[in-house]
C-alpha cells in the first residue's frame, strides 16, 4: 500500500522516524494546506508561498536524492563536516537536519548541527560523545518567497 502524504499511515511513519531520531513533534496537516481531506477539496491558493528545498546524504558525503533533483550538490569536508550547495540563496532561510540513512535503517545515535552561507549549508554531525563522526543525514531547508 502506497502512503498517501497527510494520511494517518505516512504522518505515523515520520513521526516513528523522527522519534528515533530523538524528536518530538505534533503533525497537523490543515485543509489550507493544499492537501485533500475526505470530503473537502484543497485550497492552493490559501497556501503561503515559500521554497523547500532538501538532500538526503550518506555518511561519505555522497547524495541519496534531493529537490530540485538538479543544481544540489553535497561533499565531505573532513571527519563528520559536510557542505550541501543549492542553487539558490540559503541564508534567509531555515535549515532543519537529522540524522538517517537514506532508506528503512535504524539511524546510529549522534549529534547533528546545521548553519547556512550563500548557497550553502554547512552540516556538522557527531558522534553521542559529540566528536566529530560521519553520519548519513536529512536535510530540510525552508526559505520565504
Amino acid at each position: 500500500m502506497e502512503m498517501q502524504r497527510g494520511s494517518v499511515l505516512f504522518q505515523r511513519a515520520i513521526r516513528s522516524r523522527l522519534a528515533l531520531a530523538g524528536l518530538a513533534v505534533a503533525i497537523t496537516v490543515p485543509a489550507a494546506a493544499g492537501v485533500a481531506h475526505a470530503g473537502r477539496s484543497a485550497t492552493p491558493a490559501a497556501v503561503a508561498t515559500h521554497h523547500r528545498l532538501f538532500a538526503v546524504v550518506k555518511a561519505d558525503g555522497t547524495l541519496v536524492r534531493s529537490f530540485p533533483a538538479a543544481g544540489v550538490t553535497s561533499t565531505r569536508a573532513g571527519n563528520g563536516r559536510y557542505t550541501v550547495t543549492f542553487p539558490q540563496n540559503v541564508s534567509t532561510c531555515a535549515w532543519v537536519a537529522t540524522i538517517g540513512e537514506g532508506a528503512l535503517v535504524t539511524p546510529v545515535a549522534g549529534q547533528i548541527a546545521v548553519f547556512g552561507n550563500g548557497m550553502n549549508v554547512l552540516v556538522d554531525s557527531s558522534d553521542s560523545s559529540g566528536l566529530l563522526s560521519d553520519r548519513a543525514f536529512h536535510l530540510v531547508v525552508i526559505c520565504p518567497s
